[in-house]
């Protein structure tokens, strides 16, 4: 999700895994002009898999580096300065320490940003603000949430009656540090907080669930919530949504709905 691309599948068998199959296409790539377009995704893919501050094993390590340093210093002359980003426009000033975090005045309109030094460095920008009508957003997560209440798929939910939340996100693309959040209507109330699934860890909330989940592998994935309908009434449920924790500017939410509890 992040943009690496690799080839072959993950598995113990260091000769053959994704990271040897990877290594071998990179070095087939990187020698085809009209392919070295994706030799950046592949390092970034290699950058995503050296979780912890290192790869799986000296092999890979070495394997790696063997690949992508050539390039890299080629391409970076000055890969041993210091790295430094710049930030100049509506407000200046430069950045030298990471990781770096700050939050900017909601005035600030034009900023332009600039890296000197060696290395690469994530840079991540957004803002948070009020959308009082928020349309689907599907590129990244295809999320549906529905009723069942008997066992039937519910339109209308009835007080009283024990009813499950059913939550379906489909995954585009594998993802790390997956989050999450299920608004649930303000007419119920929770009939169960199950959090056996050792895979995900759940943290209830008055209005709503958050999920979290380590790795999502690309396809469909289901969850559900166990309600008691208390109130009678229509009520807004917001949308659901599934975003990377450490880039939330990943994201995927269903529409803004309504359901309806009656007695």
């Amino acid at each position: 999700m992040l943009g690496g691309i690799h080839w072959g599948i993950a598995n113990y068998s260091w000769h053959s895994n994704d990271v040897a199959s990877t290594v071998m296409a990179y070095k087939v790539l990187s020698n085809e002009p009209a392919q070295k377009s994706e030799c950046q995704s592949i390092i970034q893919y290699f950058l995503e898999k050296r979780r912890n501050g290192f790869w799986a094993n000296t092999v890979e390590s070495a394997s790696i580096l063997d690949a992508i340093l050539p390039d890299i210093l080629q391409q970076q002359k000055d890969f041993n300065q210091p790295v430094a980003v710049k930030i100049t426009g509506d407000t200046s000033f430069v950045i030298s320490s990471f990781p770096y975090k700050t939050t900017c005045s909601s005035n600030i309109k034009n900023i332009s940003i600039d890296k000197t030094g060696g290395g690469m460095v994530y840079f991540t920008a957004y803002q948070h603000f009020f959308n009082s009508n928020p349309n689907a957003v599907e590129d990244k997560f295809v999320i549906s949430t529905s009723f069942k209440q008997s066992n039937q798929q519910k339109a209308v939910i009835k007080t009283g009656e024990r009813a499950t939340m059913q939550v379906t996100v489909n995954v585009l693309k594998d993802a790390e540090y997956v989050q999450i959040e299920i608004p649930i209507p303000a007419g119920c109330t929770y009939a169960s907080k199950e959090n056996s699934n050792w895979r995900f860890i759940k943290a209830y909330y008055k209005n709503k669930v958050l999920l979290f989940a380590e790795t999502l592998s690309s396809g469909i994935h289901h969850f559900e919530i166990e309600l008691v309908p208390t109130y009678s009434g229509s009520f807004t449920i917001n949308p659901a949504k599934a975003s990377l924790m450490y880039f939330p500017v990943f994201y995927g939410r269903n529409e803004l709905r309504k359901t309806v509890i009656r007695d």
